[in-house]
């Protein structure tokens, strides 16, 4: 395990405005409570003046502000990370986070390129089943790890080979859309929402550094999922909470989305 100093990590939590709503005060009061000695900056747009509890801010194109197409695409721009080289790793709070403890350190000296909360869906017979590692909302990144595999994204080859994997998921779903339309009678509506699906089709940031990364970069580092449990939970977390032994994670994400009733006890007064 490698060590992680104070300074070797910084906090980044992007906002497009600084008026905040009564569940992101709950989770920026949780990140200041456990982690308010590390260093910590907003990522605002260009234009956006102002800070929060003093905060000092890295400012981008407002066009990355826009929409959450437009934010996944500044969560892959080599410049964002390029903007904390002074620092070994970033962790990523947005501010519908909620962070437990300061374990932010143990997680940085795991050695990991990408740790976020494992990704889950519910099988055929309603039992949950982790999918993969990856939400980006709430996650730690290593810069330098973050920029090689950018950089290997750039090259022609690996671009191909994204644009294909993620061509083959496009039409995974869409031929699953068709297949539910037919067997409800609603083929031609299955056929609108399957072209739709396509045209708005995008890669997320997060699947790129949890599932792509690792295929580009031989030495890109991304935990299991029962491992990640102990990072983060995000969907069904009652479920987690079990397979994690009955412990809670570093912290969480969506949580005011996903079994609000879970996670209440555990929040913070004002």
């Amino acid at each position: 395990m490698e060590g992680a100093a104070l300074d070797d990590v910084a906090i980044f939590v992007p906002l497009h405005t600084l008026t905040l709503t009564p569940e992101e005060q709950i989770s920026f009061r949780h990140l200041r409570r456990y982690l308010g000695d590390r260093d910590t900056y907003l990522v605002l747009p260009e234009g956006l003046a102002g800070t929060i509890d003093g905060l000092p801010a890295r400012r981008f194109d407002a066009r990355f502000f826009a929409s959450h197409r437009a934010h996944q695409q500044l969560m892959l721009e080599p410049h964002l990370y390029e903007s904390f080289a002074a620092y070994r790793f970033v962790l990523v709070y947005h501010l519908d986070s909620l962070v437990l403890s300061d374990e932010l350190e143990r997680w940085c000296g795991e050695g990991y390129d990408f740790v976020g909360a494992p990704w889950t869906k519910r099988g055929a017979d309603g039992t949950p089943r982790f999918t993969g590692v990856g939400n980006g909302g709430f996650s730690l990144r290593r810069v330098s790890g973050c920029l090689r595999a950018l950089e290997a994204a750039r090259e022609p080859t690996a671009r191909v080979q994204t644009r294909a994997r993620f061509a083959a998921a496009t039409a995974t779903r869409i031929a699953r859309r068709a297949a539910t339309g037919a067997r409800e009678g609603r083929l031609r509506g299955a056929a609108a929402a399957a072209l739709g699906a396509l045209r708005d089709s995008y890669l997320y940031e997060d699947k790129f550094f949890g599932a792509v990364a690792p295929t580009l970069v031989d030495d890109f580092r991304v935990p299991s999922a029962e491992v990640a449990l102990a990072f983060a939970f995000e969907t069904e977390p009652r479920y987690c909470y079990e397979r994690n032994g009955r412990r809670l994670p570093f912290g969480g994400h969506k949580w005011a989305s996903y079994d609000r009733t879970f996670w209440e006890p555990h929040l913070l007064d004002a």
